[in-house]
């Protein structure tokens, strides 16, 4: 009897201890759930905030406040590991932050960055099995496409196509039970068409064009659903552009024509339409270039010029609105220098040297503004085309004059990269057209030295790559060439040995 009340005693002190371990327990999981949400609003609005900041190009302040949240992410799923939710906002984290080195220019940060987040989404969705959460489905496929994006960027065109395709096939999943969700359905289309500029890059043209149909039968489905929908009715006649581009590339040059055209139809009546819309005017203007470069490919010089005349005039109009678009701009002096080639082949040669210094005009003040590579490239360019229809009027002082300027800036562009073999082998054709004119005028020692140096780059070619069938026979001709000059010299070279 002695020992039962000792017994009792002993259950009341073990379920106090019991009650005391739940009270404390549930108190700390209350403190951390208070905790949690707080960090969580606090992750809520520096995401809200370094977007917005990013947005107005405050990139060093919308870093600090993505990294800032992505230390707040970090300490959230320390405190729980198994949340989805907090490493889904950890994965966000990393994106956002890539997305501020994408815009810094710091692309391998951004690399990084993107591959860090992909990552987690990649687990998250391995951990979710076969559920398919469409919020964790949705960030894995926004991490491909980014990625992808920034992969083609830097010319990884193997594994940006594998992101892209990665993306697509997530993208498909939901938008084929559901083709009544127009935004699945279109967003589908895009992918077709960023998975088919990739496989161009890659060669594959087969499997471009069919990517690039899959878009467009998704691209017709919406816009006959909506007539009045511009953005579908924009992705149809990119679709168009895209199908075109490809049966270009095969040589299939009819049916490119064709695809050319449908999309074209579209462009001028919307265009027609909305004149104020300059979306639609740069779409008309694209529009008639392409369909001018097939019909120079087939020998129709005169309907390439009627529509490289239309495609100026759109591009006039877009350029007049925002001289300091530089697009728009590039745009004009590409539509002159199509006038310009075409009126040159037609033996046009006044009006040919009128387009050409429209160009000029035009990749002069973009070149005045801006130092990049593809507008110095342009520049010289523009110098080159007016220099060949100098020489086709026998105006050779002003076509040498021409060629020199050309030759300056491919000088400069090549010796920024030697081991760019295209910015080589731009700055070989430019001594070259120089060594014609010298040639022509009877300058053959002046003409022999320019010959020299070009031989010198071709040499250097040849040998940096022995396997380049081109690099040989360009090696070959540059030999000739010099041979050419010399022979040419003879007299020159007797008659300099007599007077002595």
């Amino acid at each position: 009897m002695s020992d039962r009340p000792h017994l009792v005693t002993k259950i009341l002190a073990s379920l106090f201890v019991a009650a005391a371990a739940f009270w404390i327990g549930l108190a700390h999981f209350s403190i951390t759930e208070k905790w949690q949400q707080g960090q969580h609003a606090r992750w809520l609005s520096l995401s809200s905030t370094g977007d917005a900041l990013l947005a107005q190009g405050k990139l060093d302040d919308a870093y600090k406040a993505h990294r800032e949240g992505l230390a707040i992410a970090e300490r959230l799923v320390a405190s729980d590991r198994s949340n989805v939710k907090w490493a889904s906002k950890l994965s966000l984290s990393h994106m956002k932050i890539g997305d501020v080195f994408l815009a810094q220019g710091s692309l391998e940060f951004a690399l990084k960055a993107y591959r860090d987040g992909l990552a987690i989404a990649e687990r998250l969705d391995a951990m979710d099995g076969s559920d398919r959460d469409l919020g964790l489905q949705s960030g894995l496929m926004g991490s491909y496409e980014k990625l992808g994006g920034l992969l083609a960027r830097l010319k990884k065109f193997s594994e940006a196509l594998k992101a892209y395709r990665d993306a697509l096939a997530i993208a498909e999943r939901p938008a084929a039970g559901d083709r009544t969700n127009t935004g699945r359905q279109s967003h589908v289309s895009s992918l077709y068409i960023n998975v088919g500029n990739l496989l161009v890059e890659e060669g594959s043209l087969d499997a471009a064009l069919t990517a690039y149909r899959d878009s467009l039968t998704i691209a017709k489905r919406l816009a006959a659903a909506d007539h009045s929908n511009a953005r579908w009715q924009r992705d149809l006649v990119v679709s168009f552009q895209r199908v075109g581009d490809a049966l270009v590339m095969q040589g299939k040059l009819p049916d490119a024509l064709a695809a050319y055209r449908d999309g074209l139809a579209i462009a001028e009546r919307l265009a027609a339409t909305n004149r104020d819309d300059v979306g639609w005017q740069s779409y008309l203007s694209a529009s008639y270039r392409k369909l001018g470069n097939v019909l120079v490919a087939k020998g129709n010089l005169d309907d390439a010029l009627a529509a490289y005349g239309d495609s100026v005039v759109s591009a006039e109009r877009l350029a007049a609105a925002d001289r300091n678009n530089t697009g728009w701009q590039r745009d004009l002096s590409i539509s002159y220098m199509k006038i310009g080639n075409v009126l040159l082949a037609q033996g046009k040669l006044e009006d040919a040297l009128r387009a050409y210094r429209n160009n000029l005009a035009v990749t002069q003040r973009l070149a005045a503004v801006s130092n990049n590579v593809q507008q110095q490239g342009d520049l010289s360019v523009s110098y080159s085309k007016l220099g060949n229809v100098l020489v086709a009027k026998g105006n050779l002082d002003d076509a040498l004059k021409a060629y020199l300027d050309s030759l300056a800036i491919a000088q400069r562009l090549a010796a920024s990269d030697r081991n760019n073999t295209q910015r080589q082998r731009d700055l070989i054709l430019s001594y070259e057209k120089v060594s014609d004119v010298l040639t022509t005028q009877g300058r053959l020692y002046d003409a022999l030295k320019v010959r020299r140096d070009s031989l010198a780059i071709d040499e250097r070619l040849a040998t940096a790559d022995r396997s380049n069938v081109g690099a040989e026979s360009g090696q070959s001709a540059s030999y000739v060439k010099v041979a050419d000059t010399l022979q040419g010299q003879m007299p020159q070279i007797r008659a300099f040995s007599l007077s002595r």
